[in-house]
């Protein structure tokens, strides 16, 4: 299934190059959450992600996957849209 139809939100802002917490390059999946090492939110490799990501889902992280040169969140909102609760 195409993941665009499931989550159709891009990422926005400037496309990340690399990891904020370990320098790595971002490659085909990064995750836009909260560190709980410090609090703070940075964009995170997947491996930094499993050991300092303090998880998915609204006000934790949320998971962006490349596919057509385009970031689209795949996971993260646990809010239902409009219409469907």
């Amino acid at each position: 299934m195409n993941k665009k139809l499931i989550k159709n939100k891009p990422w926005i802002g400037t496309i990340p190059e690399k990891c904020q917490l370990c320098g790595e390059p971002i490659e085909k999946q990064f995750v836009d959450g909260r560190d709980i090492l410090t609090g703070h939110w940075a964009i995170m490799c997947i491996n930094c992600f499993i050991n300092r990501g303090s998880g998915l889902g609204v006000g934790r992280g949320q998971l962006y996957e490349l596919e057509d040169d385009t970031y689209y969140k795949v996971f993260g909102d646990i809010a239902p849209e409009p219409g469907l609760e």
